[in-house]
């Protein structure tokens, strides 16, 4: 009886910390060392010439403005679902220019046609091997997100999300931040989703440098101890 208390005891403890809760951010919450990407530039400091980007959708004739790995070694992967990628564009739309200018990111269906509602993903990467990899604040901001509130939603590696905000325009033509933290908690994936119900463009992604993840030190304890009791089994049985 008291070996299944303990053990429920145990499974709550363990759900307990397995929440986490989405922080709101803006980017006055970014330290000094966090990396902007205003996607007017490649990182080699080539000029993106991309696409002209209406509000709704249209078709891509320049191959140049897709940018699936073109920022890799920053840190970041975009993809969107199916056969989609994500394309650089000039905002037409002029919502953004206060913001960075002209470029904005937006989905694309497929190699050539891109609708601005398509959803974006952003997949963080170890700048030098190109694995996995992780950041603990990232937000972005968007415009022409007028029809409902859009998800900004992160995941942890192992693909389950740890939480969501959302970006927040009232009236068509203007633009919001939306950004989180958990605490320290490893993000490795954030997706954008209007869900084709309206079109949006993000421009100047923040997260702070992409790291691995480090096991906490109750961990390393727990860890340690673990091994320490090993060895002296093996010792005692010899």
């Amino acid at each position: 009886m008291k070996k299944q208390a303990l053990l429920i005891i145990t499974m709550i403890v363990i759900g307990m910390a397995s929440i986490t809760q989405a922080t709101p951010i803006t980017p006055s919450d970014f330290s000094s060392s966090a990396i902007t990407i205003n996607f007017d530039k490649y990182p080699n400091g080539t000029v993106i010439p991309g696409i002209v980007v209406p509000p709704f959708s249209g078709v891509v004739s320049n191959p140049d403005a897709i940018i699936d790995a073109g920022y890799a070694e920053l840190g970041v992967v975009f993809s969107s679902p199916g056969n989609g990628v994500l394309a650089v564009g000039q905002d037409i739309t002029g919502q953004l220019n206060g913001i960075s200018s002209p470029n904005v990111i937006v989905g694309m269906t497929g190699g050539t046609n891109y609708s601005a509602s398509a959803p974006i993903y952003i997949d963080l990467v170890c700048p030098i091997t190109g694995m996995p990899s992780f950041t603990t604040m990232v937000g972005a901001y968007a415009r022409d997100v007028d029809t409902q509130p859009v998800p900004f939603v992160a995941y942890d590696a192992a693909g389950a999300e740890l939480g969501r905000t959302n970006f927040q325009v009232a009236g068509n033509g203007g633009i919001s931040f939306a950004g989180l933290t958990f605490g320290g908690t490893p993000i490795a994936r954030v997706e954008i989703n209007a869900a084709c119900l309206d079109s949006i463009g993000i421009d100047n992604l923040m997260f702070e440098p992409a790291g691995t993840v480090v096991p906490e030190p109750a961990t390393i304890v727990l860890l340690g101890t673990g091994l320490l009791g090993m060895i002296g089994r093996r010792r005692k049985n010899r």
